[in-house]
C-alpha cells in the first residue's frame, strides 16, 4: 500500500508538472496561467504574428500597396462604435504634387464587421493644407466628384464607384460622417484623429488614437 501511494503521488507530481509543458497552442498563441492566449495581436477573432500583421498590403477596394498601422483598444469618446476596441488604418505613399501633400488612409474596425469573405474596409483622401509642402500633416479631402462626406465603404467595388457606404452616426438628431485628421509622429508612429462632423462642417465628436507599426 505505501509503494501504491508513492507511485500515485509520482504520476499526480508528473502531470502537474505535464499542464503547461503538454499542452499545445495554435500559431501565434502561448501557454498563459495554463490557458492557449494570443502572443501576437489579436483582431475580429484571429490571433496573427506582429510580421504579418504590419506587412504592406493592397486592402480591397483599392490598387495601392499601403502600410498597417494598429492601436491597442483604449477609452476615447463613447461616440464612436469603435471606444475600446483595437483597430488597423493603412496608409498609402505620401506624394507631393502642385505644392501639395497627398495620401490614401483605409480603415478597419471590429464595430462593423462584413458578412462576406472579404475584411470591410473603409476609406478617405487625406491632404495637407493647400501651399503646404509638409508630409506630417493630413487631413480629410476626397475630389468632389465622388460626392464623399468623409470614411466609405465601397464592397465589392472600388473606390470612386456610386452608392458607398459611409461611416456615419447621428448625433444631437444630425447625421455625422466620420473623417480622419492624420500627425505623423515619427517612422513608426501616428496620431489619428477622428471627428464626427455634420454636412455643414459642424464637429460633434472627437476621438485620438495613436497607431504604431
Amino acid at each position: 500500500m505505501k509503494y501504491l501511494s508513492i507511485i500515485l503521488l509520482v504520476i499526480l507530481t508528473s502531470l502537474l508538472a505535464c499542464k503547461d509543458d503538454c499542452l499545445t497552442c495554435p500559431d501565434n498563441e502561448a501557454v498563459v496561467n495554463g490557458e492557449c492566449q494570443c502572443i501576437g495581436i489579436q483582431f475580429i477573432g484571429n490571433c496573427m504574428s506582429k510580421r504579418e500583421a504590419f506587412q504592406k498590403k493592397i486592402p480591397r477596394g483599392i490598387s495601392v500597396e499601403m502600410q498597417p498601422y494598429y492601436s491597442e483598444s483604449m477609452d476615447c469618446n463613447a461616440h464612436f462604435d469603435f471606444n475600446n476596441q483595437p483597430l488597423f488604418i493603412y496608409l498609402s505613399e505620401i506624394t507631393e504634387y502642385d505644392n501639395r501633400v497627398s495620401a490614401v488612409i483605409a480603415f478597419q474596425t471590429e464595430a462593423r464587421p462584413t458578412n462576406t469573405y472579404f475584411e470591410k474596409v473603409y476609406y478617405s483622401g487625406l491632404e495637407s493644407e493647400i501651399g503646404s509642402s509638409n508630409f506630417d500633416s493630413l487631413s480629410y479631402d476626397w475630389p468632389s466628384a465622388y460626392n464623399y462626406n468623409g470614411f466609405v465603404y465601397v464592397g465589392e467595388d472600388a473606390v470612386g464607384t456610386s452608392n458607398p457606404e459611409h461611416y456615419t452616426t447621428i448625433i444631437d438628431g444630425q447625421m455625422c460622417y466620420l473623417r480622419p485628421y492624420i500627425k505623423i509622429l515619427d517612422k513608426d508612429y501616428i496620431r489619428v484623429t477622428f471627428r464626427y462632423v455634420t454636412v455643414d462642417e459642424e464637429v460633434k465628436a472627437e476621438c485620438v488614437r495613436l497607431f504604431h507599426k
